[in-house]
């Protein structure tokens, strides 16, 4: 009997001191993740996939101090980031929310939950009340991601750094981003956005895609600075995507995007912030390079400026300007009409279109994390009676 009961408590100690709480860490078999801890250990192997079980507190010490979380995978070279240094799995986040990522290092490049990434796929996470401050390269979900796919993310809270910025990603090169949304307050120095700080290469010929996403909240920084994208460049395409983001900036400052460059492409997309800066248009700060705005609104208030492109280098290219915020909730209008995918997106009619997958965590999974929360105190009083049976 004794040993059976040195089994039983046993198994039930066994997620807890565990680096995961199952899993194999193959595509087919997942690591399990439940708790800050165990995110984190995520750093031990950047090849394996992982998937959320639980909604993860990560506002908790040692994460919520000091310099707080340490980004998973990094990356020092930028053209391109090393693979063996950069993630290069998966994490499935079965519509979980991470809370309170904290990271607090003015000197770090590469930062976010996931401090660079290189083929890797992440969907389905939802990050609030993140709190990041680093120098190059940040972003909410990954600072630099190259050749990736990011699907189904929304990230909230605040981020400050030097250059390439956003509340989704800081830098991405040759990447697709899907259905993703970010409402976060970014203040930054270049290169900053909404969602993403730069989006391609001007190097490169094969341009990255972000497609049925949004940015809501403010945007502040000095040059290139965009309510969606500071810098979309290199064949990089906007697609079905909006910002309503409050945009300040000193120069090349715009609604969406900050400077679009070198066969940049924004298609079907439309902004309503309020924009104020040198050299700001509402809707493109600058336009050049051979880069196209093809079916794209912007809603002009009185407060925007006069302008839709800052300055169109191209000295042709026609922004639709709208002065009523209603004519944006209908999907009978452009660039909704026939093109907006209604499986993806819902209009109701009196507010800004919503995207139907992206919404707050009904998951109900059961998992060791929420059937043991006060974990601290439930292994110390275990590992007791164990002592005395």
């Amino acid at each position: 009997m004794k040993y059976i009961l040195h089994i039983f408590f046993y198994l039930l100690l066994l997620p807890s001191i565990s680096s995961f709480t199952g899993g194999s860490g193959t595509s087919s078999d997942p690591y399990n993740i439940t708790s800050c801890n165990q995110l984190q250990n995520m750093s031990s192997n950047l090849t394996a996939h992982y998937q959320l079980s639980s909604n993860i507190d990560c506002d908790i010490s040692p994460y919520n101090t000091g310099a707080g979380f340490v980004p998973i995978g990094f990356c020092n070279d930028f053209s391109p980031c090393p693979s063996d240094d950069a993630f290069m799995g998966s994490l499935e986040g079965n519509n979980f929310t991470i809370y309170g990522l904290y990271i607090n290092n003015n000197s770090k490049s590469s930062v976010g939950l996931f401090g660079a990434t290189y083929y890797a796929n992440i969907s389905n996470i939802r990050l609030e009340n993140i709190n990041i401050l680093a120098n190059y390269s940040v972003g909410g979900i990954v600072g630099y991601n190259h050749y990736g796919y990011i699907e189904n993310i929304f990230t909230q809270g605040s981020l400050s750094g030097g250059n390439h910025v956003g509340g989704l990603i800081g830098t991405t090169f040759y990447s697709s981003i899907d259905n993703s949304i970010s409402n976060s307050i970014i203040s930054a120095e270049n290169y900053i956005g909404g969602l993403v700080g730069s989006h391609g290469s001007r190097h490169g010929f094969i341009g990255g895609t972000i497609n049925n996403s949004y940015s809501r909240g403010s945007v502040s920084g000095n040059f290139s600075v965009g309510g969606l994208i500071g810098y979309n460049v290199g064949f990089s395409t906007v697609l079905n995507s909006y910002s309503t983001s409050d945009v300040v900036g000193i120069n090349n400052t715009g609604g969406l995007v900050g400077i679009n460059d070198y066969s940049g492409e924004i298609r079907n997309s439309f902004s309503t912030g309020v924009v104020s800066g040198g050299v700001s248009g509402s809707f493109i700060g600058e336009n050049r390079n051979f880069s196209t705005v093809v079916n794209s609104y912007v809603f002009n208030s009185s407060q925007n400026p006069i302008l839709t492109i800052g300055y169109d280098m191209n000295g042709s290219t026609l922004v639709n300007a709208q002065t009523d915020i209603s004519y944006f909730y209908n999907d009978t209008n452009q660039p909704f009409n026939g093109i907006w995918n209604p499986s993806i997106w819902s209009f109701s009619g009196n507010s800004l279109p919503e995207l139907v997958s992206n919404r707050i965590n009904s998951n109900s999974a059961t998992s060791a994390a929420s059937l043991f929360p006060h974990t601290s105190i439930f292994l110390p009083l275990l590992l007791i009676v164990w002592y005395f049976i």
